[in-house]
């Protein structure tokens, strides 16, 4: 899980991105990838909307930028 704040501090830092405007991103928010969590999926209640691929493309660049490593699309299980 990659947190968003409406706070936006710093936005020039290559672990963050700016998020575009949707129907339900109604302030400007920034991505911080440095704060990447991990979650058990059952805490997940219910979707609140869909990221488009320029957004997911930015957020996994962040992390990338953060991580030092690429983020496949698929993983499969051995």
């Amino acid at each position: 899980m990659v947190p968003m704040t409406t706070s936006i501090k710093k936005p020039h830092l290559k672990s963050h991105y700016i998020l575009k405007f949707s129907d339900f991103i109604r302030y400007r928010s920034m991505v911080e990838a440095e704060q990447v969590q991990t979650i058990d999926k059952d805490r997940l209640i219910h979707r609140i909307g869909h990221l488009d691929a320029r957004d997911i493309a930015g957020i996994k660049e962040a992390v990338r930028n953060y991580f030092g490593f690429d983020i496949p699309d698929c993983i499969e299980a051995p």
